[in-house]
């Protein structure tokens, strides 16, 4: 794949050089950031309710969007509570503990409610698949603040500088990325899945072998004399 034309330094350490049209710009200015709620224990477990409630549970894993949550909560709880819902496109990732250090980040396929664990991450002036494309190479140890236990300082995150290209070269390299992975994808499934068959012959090997199932004499004199040639 060929490069862009013309560059030119960002002034940022960490992107080094960028094509000639693209802008350096602080989060702050292409995102707006949603904070999480607490989530009473007698509000938990219903699975009949109108909109999702997501914890950090609900977006573990390798995928990238979340439609469905192990809790769901209603309209009127919304209002009683107060609660921020969370527009869909949205990205949601977790911004306190271990989990926050896994990276995990999803796009909601409908809008919802996120635990106080949570971060929503609305595009404001970014498409919203090159969003997600952007943020899965933002490790956001970066921005962790001091203490026992890891939590995001959303100010350093916000301060951070990102490259960006305009509104429709996002899009095409969204759906780029969205191609290429999907085929990447493809391609180690393919891999995963000759791994377990020859992991399963290497184990059914073992057992014929070792319950007389399979005659290995004359393997075993092969090699003999092959050694010793």
């Amino acid at each position: 794949m060929k490069p862009y034309p013309k560059y030119k330094d960002s002034g940022v350490e960490w992107i080094g050089e960028l094509p000639e049209e693209w802008a350096v710009v602080k989060v702050k200015y292409l995102v707006k950031d949603h904070s999480g709620n607490g989530f009473p224990h007698d509000e938990q477990g219903n699975l009949d309710g109108d909109i999702p409630f997501l914890k950090v549970s609900d977006i573990n894993g390798n995928e990238k969007y979340v439609e469905k949550a192990n809790n769901y909560v209603s309209k009127d709880t919304i209002e009683k509570h107060n609660w921020n819902l969370i527009p869909v496109n949205s990205l949601v990732t977790a911004k306190i503990g271990e989990s926050l250090r896994k990276n995990h980040r999803k796009i909601i396929l409908k809008s919802c409610i996120i635990d106080n664990n949570c971060i929503g991450i609305e595009p404001d002036k970014l498409n919203w698949n090159f969003n997600f494309y952007l943020h899965s190479i933002i490790d956001f140890d970066w921005f962790v603040n001091p203490g026992a236990v890891p939590s995001l300082s959303v100010e350093k995150y916000k301060s951070f500088y990102c490259a960006i290209p305009c509104l429709q070269e996002q899009t095409t390299i969204a759906a780029f990325l969205d191609r290429k992975t999907a085929e990447i994808d493809s391609l180690i499934a393919k891999k995963e899945r000759q791994i377990e068959l020859l992991k399963e012959y290497r184990t059914a090997l073992i057992s014929e072998a070792v319950t007389g199932k399979i005659d290995v004499r004359d393997y075993a004199s092969v090699q003999h004399n092959s050694t010793h040639s």
